[in-house]
């Protein structure tokens, strides 16, 4: 994560080790508020884009996020961070980091 304020984050990671033999097409990203039972979709971004800003979130709720990669053969299994993120005013810098389940896409 590089950033959080009160209605939003922006998270990044990095390239997956394996692609599983086909060129990454995109990166998928969801969250959840802790409160709920499941991750709803925070949007897509391309191949070449290793960041993403997650909107529209309630000031002082905590949120869980994951990401995975996309290809012509599947998706690779979530990437999350270690532990929730709450949103609020940001100050300094962060060390949250996005934990592979399996950084292999699926074959």
């Amino acid at each position: 994560m590089r950033e959080t304020n009160k209605d939003y984050v922006v998270l990044s990671w990095e390239s997956p080790d394996s692609d599983g033999g086909s060129a990454l097409t995109g990166f998928v990203v969801e969250r959840k508020d802790v409160t709920k039972t499941s991750f709803v979709s925070a949007g897509r971004c391309d191949a070449a884009t290793f960041s993403f800003k997650v909107t529209k979130l309630i000031e002082g709720n905590d949120y869980q996020f994951q990401v995975a990669a996309e290809n012509d053969v599947g998706q690779s299994d979530w990437a999350s961070l270690d532990k929730p993120v709450k949103a609020k005013l940001g100050f300094g810098n962060y060390s949250y980091l996005f934990l592979p389940r399996d950084a292999a896409l699926a074959r």
